[in-house]
């Protein structure tokens, strides 16, 4: 994984002091570390020896995903979302954050046509997914009607597409039969759900005393843990539909969102997700590589 990420970066600092320093800050995040690790551990759970293809898978599939999540931290209106200008330099403007976001798109475009000419038909799909699912998410905020399966739907086509995508070309590049490629990006899809509704959970409802954020609450944006408190309570549902919404009146549901089932329902779907990824995992070739990823994915690290 740091191969990989060397790489990146030295591609990367190439770029205007100021863009390096926006496109290096997005190789921190935590999905980026468990995205980097299952890619490469799949590759190699399914046959794969050469390890410079599994760099260059890296090399090509994270600064895709990321520049694609770079643009997601622009709202409807064109500004940056608050909650993470934290990620860039203070006045980072919209237009920055755009080029990053385009910059790191084209380094992993690039790539993967240098390196890993097969990983670019699924960038193509993976793009194209999340394009229709953020005009979908823009067109649902403050939706309080969004149903569970509709708000599923979403998390699919936004997030868990990222985790089929790289489980797919990992298994291309091993030269997997169609079928095997198509079951580790359903094993994908479980994953990049489970770690999606985890993450959306932590938001909502922190952990312990810790005051969460509930920025996607503030911000309207549609989440499974808070279609669950939605259904639970009505004033839950009132405030979420509500237009300038604080951060602070958010956090004072706190107590009802927390005596809704919503926490449990949520946990009980994210071990189903996990259940089903294993289950695939399960079904390949005994190998350390496999064994490395059935602990990877039942480890803490993965659901933080």
């Amino acid at each position: 994984m740091s191969s990989a990420d060397d790489n990146v970066v030295k591609e990367i600092s190439l770029a205007y002091p100021e863009l390096y320093k926006m496109c290096s800050s997005t190789l921190e995040s935590n999905q980026h570390r468990i995205r980097s690790a299952i890619s490469m551990l799949t590759y190699h759970a399914l046959g794969g020896t050469d390890k410079g293809t599994s760099v260059s898978l890296g090399m090509s599939l994270e600064p895709v995903i990321i520049g694609l999540e770079t643009h997601d931290r622009i709202d409807g209106d064109g500004k940056v979302i608050d909650s993470r200008k934290k990620l860039f330099s203070k006045g980072s403007s919209t237009t920055k954050v755009i080029v990053s976001g385009d910059y790191m798109y084209i380094v992993g475009i690039r790539n993967a046509y240098n390196y890993a000419p097969k990983v670019v038909k699924y960038i193509i799909k993976a793009s194209s997914v999340r394009a229709n699912a953020i005009f979908a998410t823009q067109d649902n905020l403050k939706n309080s009607s969004v149903t569970e399966d509709e708000c599923k739907r979403l998390v699919r086509s936004l997030v868990a597409v990222d985790f089929l995508t790289l489980m797919e070309s990992a298994a291309d590049l091993a030269d997997a039969d169609q079928a095997t490629i198509e079951r580790m990006g359903e094993c994908g899809t479980y994953i990049g759900m489970a770690v999606k509704v985890q993450e959306d959970l932590l938001d909502l409802v922190g952990t312990g005393k810790d005051r969460p954020a509930m920025q996607a609450f503030v911000e309207g944006r549609v989440s499974l843990p808070i279609v669950y408190s939605i259904q639970g309570s009505g004033q839950v549902r009132e405030a979420f539909a509500k237009a300038d919404l604080t951060q602070k009146e958010a956090q004072a549901l706190l107590p009802l969102i927390r005596s809704t089932d919503c926490e449990s329902r949520c946990k009980e779907f994210i071990a189903e997700c996990m259940s089903k990824a294993r289950s695939i995992i399960e079904g390949l070739k005994e190998s350390e590589y496999k064994d490395a990823l059935l602990s990877y994915i039942g480890s803490k690290d993965l659901l933080a």
